[in-house]
């Protein structure tokens, strides 16, 4: 992949699934991998859970990096407006040090209801 490849970021859908798997595999070699049905239901899950969004960043076509999301309503903020997580961000090996992390923790402020403070 040439240092140029630009890096889209979107959040994920459940297409993005056998990836992000793949993706996590590499961050946790020792773990087992999640059973097919576990790791539907686990993304029902998510995809259910209000104020969350996972992320995925592209390149060339590939899932090169991710990150999960959660915006929670906030007692502290004047307007009550969400403050923000980002959890298990990772990069594949294949893109590391070619701007994925970043692009993906840019992305993360602009999650809809994060806090822009």
């Amino acid at each position: 992949m040439s240092a140029a490849t630009p890096v889209t970021v979107r959040p994920a859908t459940e297409g993005d699934l056998p990836a992000l798997l793949d993706l996590h595999g590499k961050l946790n070699p020792d773990d087992t991998p999640l059973p097919g049905t576990t790791a539907d239901a686990v993304w029902a899950a998510i995809a259910g859970q209000r104020g969350r969004t996972v992320l995925v960043a592209e390149a060339g076509g590939a899932v090169a990096g991710t990150a999960d999301c959660l915006v929670m309503p906030n007692l502290t903020r004047e307007t009550g407006r969400g403050a923000g997580s980002g959890e298990d961000e990772t990069t594949s090996p294949a893109y590391s040090r070619r701007g994925t992390r970043g692009a993906v923790g840019r992305t993360t402020t602009r999650v809809p209801g994060a806090s822009q403070a």
